[in-house]
């Protein structure tokens, strides 16, 4: 989708997005600026800038939380070691994780406002999960974001809108989804729908809202609840009353498109020529121009589904229920917020900052492919132990989040260190560490070959149980463990681990061959326990794969090699022929 989002119209774009659930970015390019919107499942999650005071050391030098020497300092380290400002600033400690995961909060939420601005832009939305590989995820509802552009502008043009736009009528919509919800963790009192109902005006909409208001919302208006407080750059606080709330709150529904302005008067055709940016004559004439020229529609998708546990988990963090009080705080202020009385989420949301932006398998797990595999599921598991732990002493949605994250992250450096090492790890799960036999770890990594090789065996087994005069002669000693002596038990038990310990090695390397090596001989002259059975025939079958794909290879290569060689004949045939024809055009 292609379009030209007007000055302060922005806001309609996201609530768009959000409601069909979207997952991608949203490219907006000025003449001055180019953003980039990250979008999973229709919240903004994380948002790239090329506007300089937009970037993370001066949004931390703006609010006073570092100086201009710490960030030179991170700036330096990063340039040396070739990683993000954020892990410098880490390893320096002049931010802790949870600080940290604030000030990003705070940049994400500030890029936002300042892309709800007053200024054409030309949005370009591309539908892409891949896009989100490797970023910092983040909850930010569209709504708080046009909050937050409210919430930047001066208290006198905010005034100057309601005295130029407060008598006009509105037009309501059908409440979307995200505007309820979002006034919801805001605190209004009754129904939404109510709030809307009859003939309604700027000014009574306004009126309502102020009675409706619960007390208790006003003081996370107040500048100095936010995560951090501006330090520099406001001489004036302005102290929260309970009519600029309601204020802020009916013009971010105005931008946002949930309510319309109706053109009942000529103002329209007057205030459409106004084109100075930032101020409240501006903001009223395309408040005005919304209610006649839309923005460009978006395709008709649906929501990704959760199929794994890592997207539910995700899920869970941008839809999941929360206290009233964090929830009215992140209506307000965005994610930077949520750290803020968090259980041990420190440790866990360091180790999130350093891995997350980072691919490198090596770098996630502090390991080099030349480490042995022992020393990597060793890695592996202390990673694992350390994100069950935080599992346990919380059930908040954004540790849970956090932790499938770094599950997800941990699982793929794994599997690229070690081949097939998904048959060793959890799929995808925040639960952890689960118990799983040999005979389950290959059905999960091999479903497909796993059931149909199932239906096989059941099958032969019954075919078996059904011929006349069938004896247990010729079982293998490790399936009749169970009814072995008691004296022979540990010895069997022994036996069955001794197999499984070497196929798991064997599987573990990719080595097939070495597998139906050790496996055949004993399927020869006796029967293989189920796993075991399991095992050797997914083997045989990875091994034909792997030849198949080597013999059609070679098959590809040869023929283009011979279409090579083809083509190279036939151009010197060609030059041949051309030359003898002007030698006899010479003559």
């Amino acid at each position: 989708m292609t379009s030209i989002v007007p000055p302060y119209r922005l806001g309609e774009l996201l609530l768009n997005i959000g409601e069909r659930g979207l997952t991608g970015r949203l490219v907006l390019q000025s003449d001055i600026t180019e953003r980039i919107i990250f979008f999973q499942n229709g919240f903004p999650v994380f948002a790239q800038s090329t506007q300089f005071d937009e970037r993370l050391g001066a949004v931390a030098i703006r609010h006073g939380l570092l100086k201009r020497k710490d960030i030179a300092e991170a700036l330096a380290l990063s340039r040396k070691h070739g990683g993000k400002l954020g892990k410098a600033l880490l390893e320096l400690g002049c931010l802790d994780g949870s600080h940290l995961f604030t000030l990003l909060g705070t940049q994400l939420t500030e890029r936002m406002a300042a892309s709800c601005g007053s200024v054409h832009a030309r949005a370009r939305f591309q539908l892409e999960n891949k896009a989100l590989e490797g970023i910092i995820i983040l909850r930010l509802h569209p709504m708080t974001a046009v909050l937050a552009a409210v919430r930047n502008m001066p208290p006198p043009e905010r005034s100057k809108i309601f005295s130029g736009v407060g008598s006009r009528a509105l037009r309501v919509d059908p409440v979307a989804r995200l505007t309820r919800d979002w006034l919801q963790d805001l605190g209004i009192m009754g129904e939404v729908d109510s709030l809307f109902a009859g003939s309604l005006t700027v000014q009574a909409l306004r009126s309502r809202l102020i009675v409706r208001l619960n007390p208790t919302v006003r003081p996370f208006f107040d500048p100095r609840n936010a995560p951090y407080a501006y330090l520099m750059g406001r001489e004036e606080i302005e102290l929260p009353t309970a009519q600029s709330v309601a204020e802020a709150i009916t013009l971010s529904l105005l931008m946002a498109g949930s309510v319309k302005l109706i053109d009942s008067d000529q103002r329209r055709s007057t205030a459409v020529n106004i084109s100075l940016p930032n101020t409240a004559a501006d903001l009223e004439a395309n408040l005005t121009r919304a209610a006649t020229v839309p923005i460009g529609s978006l395709p008709e998708f649906k929501a990704i589904p959760a199929d794994s546990n890592y997207d539910r988990a995700i899920l869970y963090y941008l839809y999941g229920k929360r206290d009233q009080d964090m929830a009215t705080r992140m209506a307000i202020w965005g994610p930077g917020v949520e750290t803020e009385g968090g259980d041990n989420l420190d440790q866990l949301l360091t180790l999130y900052l350093t891995i997350k932006p980072d691919p490198d398998p090596r770098s996630i797990l502090a390991v080099e492919k030349s480490d042995s595999i022992k020393d990597i599921k060793n890695t592996y598991r202390l990673y694992s132990e350390f994100l069950e732990a935080h599992l346990d002493m919380s059930n908040e949605p954004i540790v849970m989040c956090k932790v499938a994250e770094l599950c997800k992250c941990i699982d793929q450096a794994a599997s690229e260190l070690i081949p097939e090492s998904r048959l060793f790890l959890r799929e995808e799960s925040p639960s952890l560490l689960e118990s799983k036999t040999f005979e389950e770890r290959l059905i999960a990594v091999f479903p497909r070959t796993a059931r149909e090789i199932s239906d096989e065996l059941e099958s032969e087994n019954k075919t078996e149980e059904s011929r006349p005069g069938r004896t247990q002669e010729g079982t293998d000693d490790l399936e009749s463990c169970t009814s072995a002596a008691p004296e022979n038990q540990e010895l069997c038990r022994e036996r069955s681990d001794d197999y499984f310990s070497k196929v798991e090695e064997l599987i573990q390397s990719g080595s097939w061959q070495p597998i139906c090596d050790l496996l055949g001989p004993v399927a020869k002259r006796e029967k293989l326990t189920p796993p075991l059975s399991l095992a050797y025939t997914i083997a045989r079958r990875q091994l034909r794969l792997t030849k198949r794909e080597r013999r059609s290879r070679f098959r590809n290569y040869t023929v283009l090699g011979l279409t090579l060689i083809l083509g190279a004949a036939i151009g010197w045939i060609a030059r041949l022929l051309g030359f003898t024809i002007l030698l006899i055009l010479a003559k």
